[in-house]
């Protein structure tokens, strides 16, 4: 969980503390982009993709690295455009997950049935991860 006043790209470096092992890709929205992102997931996994769609007006930073993630991602959408961009990078699939998720929400609802941690189960664990998404 994380609070409501969070943003999702402060929740990074949290989230991946909590996998053991390398990821090969990260996928999210463009609520998420920025150095902070890409930062967290090179210091979790560094051969990780990362795939964060920029913002409409974002532009290349001379001074990174040309292979950095980000920039790579802003030239290709400047040359080719977002759709291509969304093809080749696989950033389409991100909607067939969130399509999922709210279905799941929509048969078991919004909020949680327990307040005790005691009484916590694994039903209201889906619930619970299924809300923060």
């Amino acid at each position: 969980m994380r609070a409501r006043d969070a943003g999702d790209a402060s929740q990074g470096e949290p989230l991946l503390d909590q996998i053991d092992m390398p990821i090969r890709r990260v996928t999210a929205d463009g609520a998420c982009d920025g150095e902070p992102t890409y930062v967290d997931v090179a210091r979790h996994s560094a051969d990780a993709a990362v795939v964060l769609p920029p913002r409409a007006n974002a532009v290349e930073r001379q001074h990174d690295d040309p292979t950095n993630q980000r920039n790579q991602h802003i030239a290709t959408i400047n040359a080719d455009g977002r759709m291509k961009w969304q093809v080749a990078t696989g950033y389409g699939k991100r909607s067939f997950v969130e399509t999922a998720i709210g279905r799941y929400k929509s048969i078991i609802g919004r909020r949680l049935r327990t307040r005790a941690f005691a009484t916590f189960s694994v039903f209201d664990g889906l619930r619970l991860w299924c809300a923060g998404r």
